[in-house]
């Protein structure tokens, strides 16, 4: 890791890690869980959930796809030359997928969809330089953190439009 880290820093100064999310853990993530195609089936008095698995991603955007299987999504926030520079350093085996996020609103959004929909994925690595009036990686961490109020505004984002 190391290595890694100093060959990014060669490339691309400042290298900041906001965070890493744990998909899997956030109680403020149940509520996207509607953008997957789950059913209840239910045979006599057991029932259970049966998630069709949708093709993946299921948002475009511009991002790397790697290895689908991996446990790992990244967001280089708003650095549009990271992705390719992460996918060559890792290589492509090592994360699901790697992408930039510019904006606190609809790249949150297709952060969550492509994120809940990939059984595999379990942590959200936030990395890179923001754009300073949306926010992305602090409106991330909030949303994890703290989730969203009635007005699905973000709580805590420091965003221009955390919705």
């Amino acid at each position: 890791m190391r290595e890694f880290q100093g060959s990014l820093k060669n490339q691309m100064s400042p290298m900041v890690v906001l965070g890493v999310i744990h998909v899997i853990l956030s109680p403020y993530l149940m509520p996207f869980m509607k953008y997957l195609d789950v059913k209840n089936a239910c045979g006599g008095m057991v029932c259970e959930q049966v998630m069709k698995a949708p093709s993946w991603p299921v948002e475009q955007g511009e991002y790397i796809i790697g290895n689908q299987a991996s446990p790992v999504a990244i967001s280089t926030l708003g650095n549009d030359e990271l992705p390719e520079i992460i996918s060559k350093e890792l290589g492509i085996d090592n994360f699901a997928i790697v992408g930039k996020t510019h904006t606190e609103n609809i790249g949150i959004e297709k952060i969550i969809k492509n994120t809940i929909t990939n059984p595999y994925i379990r942590s959200l690595i936030i990395c890179g330089k923001g754009i300073k009036e949306h926010m992305p990686g602090q409106s991330l961490l909030s949303l994890f953190h703290k989730g969203i109020n009635h007005e699905k505004r973000i709580i805590g984002s420091e965003g221009k439009r955390p919705f």
